[in-house]
């Protein structure tokens, strides 16, 4: 995040990566105001080549013409038009998408979307103008762009190299390497509706290196394993199931002795838990773990969002104190009380002002921030 290099934004991986890109627009309400978007995104960044437009959420074939038409008139192809289908849309809520494994018929769904698109876009000419540029000779000239704040804050940081199976990676000669070294042997997961944003490739890459994970649902009222050395609770939905985790006293004792002996470490909705306690959407107070000061409430949203770099404020399973990490924010929650040492030292993508993040205390720590490598 940061820097001249941009924000972390698709655009700007899109440059780095040196890859050409799809705009997928909306054009309801639109007609040739669309043309007027998209040559404004088009010529917005030099960097930025946009091959050509996919047409979503169009009215009829008059629509069609009348948008497509001033968009082509600019040079820039229109691979396919998708008409209006709300059968096709996926449910939503408060942090996007409803997750797959919530989802009833997701298989079906796709099969169907994978139709609806070969009837109406033309995928070939799509994959015909895909480009699969080699990393090494894009980054040289991406890091000369970058500001001193950020070549300052990403030397020594652990940057995860492509996996060796991907075409861009088979281009480049680079070979797969783990993200981050596991935090522990035997690492315990939260695995459930309230606990499911935990990276894949991340749990894979601690997996790799020779890290048993270890499954337990808290809704459940599962604890961790005793056996496990290290307790790792993923964001995923609490509020939604506050309630249920503040009675599941096996999951909750479980995890005050877990304390006394492991560490346990919580990631945004898995930090919230281990705090004092957590307001729901409808005022209602929940009593949580207690392992850290730390008081959450969303009776009064406030959306949190953006790219995070770290430094680890003390020595930490993860690594060294100063040891650098990367990571996203999303959520809706308000700090109501968060009291202690910090987890890390964090800053986003818009700033130069470090601000400590998350708690730490008694081997037990947490952050906001979903750690991606």
């Amino acid at each position: 995040p940061g820097g001249a290099a941009g924000t972390g934004a698709s655009a700007d991986v899109a440059a780095l990566l040196g890859w050409p890109v799809v705009l997928v627009h909306d054009v309801s309400g639109q007609g040739q105001t669309a043309a007027a978007i998209v040559r404004g995104i088009a010529g917005h960044d030099a960097r930025v080549k946009v091959a050509g437009v996919v047409l979503n959420r169009v009215g009829s074939e008059r629509h069609r013409r009348l948008a497509g038409e001033a968009i082509e008139a600019l040079g820039i192809p229109v691979f396919g038009a998708l008409p209006r289908d709300e059968k096709i849309a996926l449910p939503e809520r408060h942090l996007g998408l409803v997750q797959a494994g919530e989802t009833h018929g997701l298989d079906e769904r796709l099969e169907a979307l994978a139709d609806f698109i070969e009837a109406h876009v033309d995928v070939g000419a799509i994959v015909a103008c895909a480009t699969i540029a080699a990393i090494g000779d894009v980054i040289p000239d991406a890091s000369r762009k970058r500001s001193d704040r950020e070549s300052s804050m990403t030397p020594d940081a652990p940057v995860a190299a492509l996996d060796s199976r991907s075409p861009a990676a088979r281009a480049s000669g680079m070979t797969r390497v783990v993200a981050l070294p596991p935090p522990a042997q035997r690492i315990a997961v939260a695995r459930d509706d309230a606990f499911s944003f935990f990276y894949p490739h991340l749990a894979q890459s601690w997996r790799d290196a020779g890290a048993e994970l270890c499954f337990f649902s808290p809704l459940a009222d599962e604890a961790p394993p005793e056996d496990c050395d290290l307790c790792w609770l993923p964001g995923g939905y609490p509020e939604l199931h506050a309630g249920r985790l503040s009675a599941a006293q096996g999951f909750i004792k479980g995890l005050r002795r877990f304390a006394q002996r492991g560490w346990l470490h919580g990631e945004c909705g898995g930090y919230m838990v281990l705090g004092r306690a957590l307001i729901d959407a409808a005022g209602a107070a929940h009593e949580m773990a207690g392992l850290l000061e730390l008081e959450t409430s969303f009776a009064q949203r406030k959306l949190h969002l953006g790219y995070r770099q770290a430094q680890l404020a003390a020595d930490h399973p993860l690594g060294a104190v100063g040891l650098r990490l990367r990571g996203h924010e999303f959520h809706y929650a308000t700090v109501l009380r968060e009291e202690g040492l910090p987890f890390a030292l964090a800053r986003d993508a818009y700033s130069d002002d470090e601000r400590p993040a998350g708690l730490a205390s008694n081997g037990v720590s947490g952050s906001f921030f979903h750690l991606m490598a």
